[in-house]
C-alpha cells in the first residue's frame, strides 16, 4: 500500500512539474517514469501496468494543454510505454524472487520437521538395538558361546553402520540447506587432533597412529564438533583402506596464514580418474582391496564443513603407495 501511494504521489507531482515549472520542455515526460519504476520495486506487473497507463494518459494530456506539436508528443509516450513494459519485467522478476524465497524458507523448515522425525523415530530405537546387542554380544562370549557372540557382533556392527548412515543424511541435509548451526570457536587444533588419535577406533587401530604436531600455532576459528567429524572421517579413510600392520601419519603444519592438516597412508592408493571425484556426492571409488562402504558422503560432507569454515580440501594419491588427503584452514588472530 505504501508503494503505491508513493508511485501515484510521484504522477501526480509529475503532472505539476510538468504543468507549472517544467513547460514546453523535452524533460517532463521522464518525470512520468519515476512513478511506474516506484511501482515495480513491490507492486504486481497488471498494477504497474496500470500506473503506465495513467502516465502515458497524463503525459499526453499535459501536452495537449501546452499546445506541443503533433509530431513531438507522441515520442514522449512512446518512451514512457517502452518503460513502463521494463517495469512491467521487473515487477515480474521481483515478484517471481519473492516467490522463490519463500518457498525456499517453506521447503528448509519441512526439512528441518523431516530431520527431527528422522532423528527421534529411527535413531531412538537404533540406539536401543545397538545397546541390548553390544550386551548380549559381551554376555554370550562370557558364557563361552562363540558362534552366537559372533552373531551378536553382526547385528551391531550393521546396526552401527546403519547409524552412521543416517547421521550422514542428516548432516549432508543440513548442510545443504543451510539448516546446520554452526557453534565457531577458537579452538587449539593440535590439541583436538591427539585427543582424536586418542579416542578413536580401537586399540589397534589407535597404535597405528603418527602425530606430527608444531607446538605452538595460532588458535583456529571453528565448530568443534563440526571440525572433528572431518579428522575422524579422514582418520578413519586411512585406517580402513590401509593395510592393518602400515602406519597413519597425521601431520599439523602452518604455511601462509593457514593451518593444514594432512592425514597420509600407505594403502592401495586412489587412480587418478578417481582422484578428482573423491569429493562428490555419493562417490566411491572402484579400486581398492576393500569393498567399498557406506553412502559415499564422508568425504562429500567433510568438503562442506572445510568450505563451510572458509577453508579448502584436496587429496593426492599414487597407486600402490598411498593416498593423502590434506584441509587448510585460516588460523586465527595471533
Amino acid at each position: 500500500m505504501i508503494i503505491l501511494v508513493l508511485a501515484v504521489i510521484a504522477l501526480l507531482a509529475a503532472v505539476g512539474i510538468d504543468l507549472l515549472l517544467l513547460p514546453g520542455h523535452h524533460l517532463e515526460s521522464s518525470l512520468y517514469a519515476v512513478s511506474m519504476l516506484i511501482a515495480a520495486v513491490r507492486l504486481s506487473p497488471w498494477v504497474v501496468g496500470m500506473i503506465t497507463a495513467l502516465a502515458v494518459a497524463a503525459d499526453i494530456t499535459v501536452a495537449i494543454i501546452q499546445g506541443d506539436p503533433l509530431d513531438v508528443w507522441p515520442f514522449g509516450a512512446f518512451a514512457l510505454i517502452v518503460v513502463g513494459y521494463l517495469a512491467v519485467l521487473l515487477s515480474r522478476q521481483t515478484l517471481e524472487t519473492k516467490r522463490r524465497a519463500q518457498e525456499t524458507v517453506q521447503a528448509n523448515r519441512r526439512l528441518r520437521d523431516f530431520l527431527d522425525m528422522v532423528s527421534h523415530d529411527l535413531r531412538q530405537p537404533l540406539t536401543a538395538v545397538i545397546g541390548i546387542s553390544d550386551w548380549l554380544r559381551r554376555t554370550l562370549a562370557r558364557q563361552g558361546l562363540s558362534s552366537e557372540a559372533q552373531n551378536a557382533e553382526a547385528i551391531l556392527r550393521n546396526a552401527k553402520s546403519m547409524n552412521s548412515m543416517i547421521q550422514d543424511l542428516i548432516e549432508l541435509a543440513r548442510l545443504e540447506s543451510a539448516a546446520l548451526e554452526m557453534d565457531v570457536k577458537e579452538i587449539d587444533l593440535s590439541r583436538l587432533i591427539v585427543d582424536v588419535s586418542q579416542r578413536i577406533g580401537s586399540a589397534e587401530d589407535r597404535a597405528r597412529l603418527r602425530v606430527e604436531c608444531p607446538e605452538a600455532l595460532p588458535a583456529v576459528p571453528a565448530d568443534p564438533d563440526r571440525l572433528e567429524r572431518v579428522i575422524v572421517n579422514l582418520i578413519g579413510n586411512a585406517l580402513k583402506y590401509s593395510p592393518p600392520e602400515s602406519p597413519v601419519l597425521i601431520r599439523l603444519a602452518r604455511q601462509n596464514g593457514e593451518a593444514i592438516v594432512s592425514v597420509s597412508d600407505h594403502g592401495v592408493g586412489i587412480a587418478p580418474e578417481d582422484l578428482s571425484h573423491v569429493f562428490e556426492r555419493f562417490y566411491r571409488a572402484k579400486n581398492g582391496s576393500r569393498a567399498a562402504e557406506g553412502l559415499g558422503l564422508g568425504l562429500y560432507i567433510a568438503s562442506l564443513i572445510v568450505k563451510a569454515h572458509h577453508g579448502r580440501i584436496w587429496a593426492e594419491s599414487e597407486l600402490g603407495k598411498g593416498s593423502t588427503f590434506s584441509f587448510a584452514l585460516p588460523l586465527g588472530k595471533t
